[in-house]
């Protein structure tokens, strides 16, 4: 034997020696054996397995996740009134996946009639997360503690958002404080010039999707209310027969926004349109808009749909508003709602702020590089907990890597409140999982993750739609 391995060897029984020797002192000690192992365990630099540490870390950040009071960047609320359960999951997204819904039934309160209808369909998604969101919302706000919904529960649950739905303002109020939100940005999709909003608990986003549209149509084009945007012209004195009539009466309505402090526009039309818009000059927008109404091509119509969502974007920069654009899923043709469509912005407008909806789902991949190349994209991971819990993990995770934290958002995207809370608890366990993962692998410090957490669910909200100064309020 070498002298090197000599050495070696005896240091390693001297160790191992010292090592027993600690053990028996400490269990002659303390006569308590289970206080013995958790002594050795310090002693001997033992903290756990990955699994355990991550627990602990979990449960800290998710209870110091949970005492944020959030700003939520999306929402829907219509402040409608429940009838029953029925009425909550069938405009919630569970409805996407649900089978045998019937409105007549569910108006009329008939449960059992319902169930019979659609329990065995509620039962298959039962794992699904957009499941999970009501079942959570239900839990937070009602303590509802079954882990699914069954015939007997939705009746209790069904009597209880009666009850609550009957005093609608006092219960709103109490529900939206018990889930932690703040405020919540509000996109009026059903309603969309409404400017009369409860500034209790929302702030104004300008829906932009009927300004895009309806230059292409004309009065009897109802899509996207283009009816009611010539109507609403009319009503204010402008006449629409040039494109310059059009831009007017277009930016008197983003001034009139203004004017109610609206903080963002909104872009959802990868619903029913490509997310590419070609730059087209202005000369030449003016001579398609003279051809007749009936006589433009579909070609020449995108034209200028094209050419006005890039005057939009030149006014979000003027009046210093950021542009939240849905991608990815949610469009019957997937294809059109692809986040490297919208490219060619990024690299044309600079100087305005583009906020990427819901992970660019499934093109998370494009979502994630986008953000990383254009520090004028911001990420935002509404409605992606709900589409997929665990690739909302991955993304999160991956964002991390690449993206500056101060460009990362949550929101809900959601009608009911019940919903919105459900959606917030799945994003907060995303977060938690996320950064307590990281933490274990030394990618992060626990402060730095308390930061991350806060500044995607509040601070970061707060700064880039400039909350403070648009509603005059403390945050």
């Amino acid at each position: 034997m070498r002298c090197s391995d000599m050495k070696e060897q005896g240091l390693s029984w001297i160790v191992q020696y010292l090592h027993e020797e600690m053990i028996m002192s400490i269990r002659r000690l303390f006569s308590d054996f289970s206080l013995c192992v958790v002594l050795v365990a310090v002693f001997s630099g033992c903290t756990g397995s990955p699994i355990e540490r991550e627990t602990v870390l979990y449960e800290r950040l998710k209870a110091s996740i949970d005492s944020i009071k959030v700003v939520n960047t999306h929402e829907h609320q219509q402040m409608l009134k429940a009838v029953n359960f029925y009425t909550i999951a069938g405009r919630s997204y569970l409805n996407w996946n649900l089978e045998g819904l019937d409105w007549d039934l569910i108006n009329a309160g008939k449960l059992d009639e319902q169930w019979e209808k659609c329990g065995q369909s509620l039962n298959y998604n039962s794992a699904t997360t957009f499941y999970d969101q009501l079942r959570r919302g239900f839990k937070l706000l009602y303590g509802f503690n079954d882990p699914y919904f069954t015939r007997e529960n939705i009746r209790l649950l069904s009597a209880d958002i009666a009850e609550n739905y009957s005093r609608f303002d006092q219960w709103y109020g109490e529900a939206f404080t018990k889930a932690g939100f703040d405020i919540m940005l509000l996109d009026q999709w059903w309603n969309t010039f409404n400017m009369d909003i409860d500034t209790r608990y929302f702030a104004l986003v300008f829906r932009i999707n009927t300004l895009v549209m309806a230059i292409s149509g004309a009065p009897e084009n109802i899509h996207f209310a283009s009816a009611e945007f010539y109507e609403l012209a009319g009503k204010n004195g402008f006449s629409i027969k040039t494109l310059d009539d059009y831009l007017s009466f277009s930016d008197f309505l983003l001034q009139k926004h203004l004017e109610h402090d609206v903080v963002a526009l909104k872009n959802s039309l990868a619903y029913d349109r490509t997310l590419y818009y070609e730059y087209i000059p202005y000369e030449k927008a003016k001579a398609v808009f003279a051809i007749p109404v009936g006589k433009r091509s579909d070609e020449q119509k995108k034209m200028l749909e094209d050419f006005m969502f890039h005057w939009i974007i030149e006014k979000s920069i003027e009046y210093d508003l950021p542009v939240q654009i849905h991608t990815g899923y949610g469009p019957y043709t997937l294809e059109d709602g692809r986040p490297s469509n919208l490219n060619n912005l990024f690299i044309r407008y600079p100087k305005a702020k583009f906020i990427l909806f819901h992970g660019g789902y499934p093109w998370t991949g494009e979502f994630i590089a986008l953000g990383k190349r254009f520090n004028n994209v911001y990420l935002d991971l509404v409605w992606l907990p709900q589409i997929s819990r665990e690739r909302s993990i991955q993304v999160l995770d991956e964002m991390l890597d690449c993206v500056p934290f101060n460009r990362i958002f949550w929101g809900g995207d959601c009608h009911f409140i019940e919903e919105s809370a459900g959606s917030l608890e799945i994003a907060r366990d995303v977060v938690a999982r996320v950064c307590a993962k990281r933490i274990d692998r030394g990618l992060m410090t626990e402060d730095t993750a308390r930061t991350v957490a806060r500044s995607i669910f509040r601070d970061n909200a707060i700064e880039v739609f400039k909350l403070r100064e648009k509603l005059k309020r403390e945050f």
